[in-house]
């Protein structure tokens, strides 16, 4: 081959090698064509949190999503609020072992409560969460929330501070109160104290008291204790014998004072009385005068129990429900110990005499039908029956007769009339009622009229009796 020939054949070669190379590029990496993008973009393609939770611990997370359905409007806040819920769930509420908590009740299910308390507490004031994301086509809407841990531990820091401040000064001027012996005062701005507390019982947060460092919590009840513990309240007269069923309007004076040796008088506390046994109607409540007393008012016994309690308590309730958060640490003060005396009561029933007149037909009966039955109807409600009617404290007066109405198909219809007054022992009517149409048939006369009498005592058990133990018992 000549050398022209060589040059000529190896210029060819290389540029056959050349575009060969260039052919296999382009094979290789294609571009993505523009109309596949533009398609992703239209279709709204799931992100990625959607189609796979995230994990992040430095991060609460909640993910919520609501399906659409036709005319739904509010199904964004049904999301939020269930991705806010998811949220919550992640952060933990534990109890501190030196909590008051711990230290009061280690009963499992009274920690429960508590807890669950607070965990509905965290879901409702929640703070700090941001909304990541959204996402929604035809069919759902999905939302991202988040929450930053340690902002989260910072803020509830912060407000544990505050909250921890603002009950040292409640304490300070507690103690004030309680050195000047105006207890009111002093339980109040306890329980302020514990009401500015109440996210934080299960832990044990320390403080400084007039410089003394102590867990706020625990010092709080501790002389909250001591106060109580230092109020006494007492009868003038423990032990009364009363009759059940009657007016009785009369009054029992009850004192407040302290039990240290200067047995201060208390006054403007609250007391509260209730029947730790037996039932009546009474004054419920009463606040301490400037000599330390007040009045329980009993104005009747509507229970038949021969022995019979009220009970004077310290309400601590009214004291603290008004200007406290008193339903937060309520289930805390049933803990302490509540200064309280009762009187004793032993019940007597009263004595009631009977005195009737029933005819039949204009006729006497032998023996009353009506008011032997009342007679046995009061002695089963425990009324005692007496002869004596100067010592009754209830007097009975009855009247009553029948008369023939008509006849049809020779059944002979007759009607009772009856009227009874109760009157007390100073002869004032106290009851009175009447009925004059009570039926009966019969054959024959004085069958119809007796028959008549015998549906009266289904009507005087039905309509009388109710109403008189009405009288007597409520």
């Amino acid at each position: 081959m000549s050398k022209p020939t060589f040059l000529l054949f190896t210029l060819l070669l290389l540029l056959a090698s050349g575009c060969g190379s260039s052919q296999k590029a382009t094979t290789q990496t294609p571009p993505p064509p523009a109309k596949e993008i533009v398609q992703v973009e239209q279709d709204g393609a799931r992100p990625g949190w959607v189609r796979k939770r995230p994990i992040d611990d430095d991060y609460y997370i909640g993910i919520a999503m609501i399906e659409k359905r036709p005319g739904m409007k509010d199904y964004k806040d049904k999301a939020f609020k269930d991705a806010l819920s998811e949220l919550c769930s992640q952060i933990q509420v534990t109890v501190n072992s030196n909590s008051y908590l711990i230290t009061i009740n280690r009963d499992y299910k009274f920690q429960q409560d508590y807890l669950s308390s607070t965990k509905s507490s965290v879901n409702t004031n929640i703070e700090g969460y941001r909304i990541i994301d959204e996402f929604e086509n035809d069919k759902e809407y999905w939302v991202y929330l988040s929450l930053s841990r340690e902002e989260y531990k910072q803020r509830e820091q912060e407000k544990m501070q505050q909250a921890a401040s603002t009950a040292v000064g409640f304490i300070k001027q507690a103690r004030e109160f309680t050195k000047s012996s105006y207890y009111p005062s002093s339980i109040l701005f306890y329980g302020k104290a514990l009401s500015a507390m109440r996210n934080y019982l299960n832990q044990a947060v320390e403080a400084e008291i007039d410089g003394k460092t102590t867990l706020l919590v625990n010092e709080t009840f501790s002389e909250l204790q001591r106060v109580i513990n230092n109020i006494r309240i007492e009868f003038s007269d423990s032990t009364q014998e009363l009759k059940f069923g009657l007016p009785i309007n009369q009054r029992y004076a009850v004192a407040a004072f302290t039990k240290d040796r200067n047995k201060t008088k208390l006054n403007d506390l609250p007391v509260k009385f209730s029947f730790v046994s037996g039932k009546g109607n009474i004054n419920e409540s009463i606040i301490t005068n400037n000599q330390g007393r007040g009045m329980l008012s009993i104005f009747k016994l509507t229970s038949t129990q021969a022995y019979q309690e009220i009970e004077a308590a310290l309400d601590f309730e009214k004291m603290c429900s008004t200007d406290t958060s008193w339903k937060y640490f309520k289930p805390f003060v049933s803990q302490l110990s509540i200064p309280s005396h009762r009187m004793f009561i032993k019940v007597i029933a009263p004595k009631f005499y009977s005195n009737s007149s029933e005819k039949n037909l204009n006729s006497p009966l032998e023996e009353s039908i009506l008011m032997k039955h009342l007679d046995k109807r009061m002695f089963d409600n425990g009324l005692q029956l007496t002869m004596n009617k100067a010592e009754a404290d209830l007097i009975f007066e009855l009247t009553s007769n029948t008369q023939q109405i008509n006849v049809a198909y020779e059944m002979i219809t007759c009607h009772l009339q009856f009227a009874l007054t109760i009157k007390d022992a100073s002869g004032k009517p106290v009851y009175s009622h009447q009925k004059n149409d009570i039926k009966g048939i019969r054959l024959k006369q004085q069958e119809a009229g007796i028959y008549a009498y015998k549906s009266g005592i289904e009507y005087i058990d039905n309509k009388v009796i109710p109403e008189i133990n009405t009288l007597l018992f409520k």
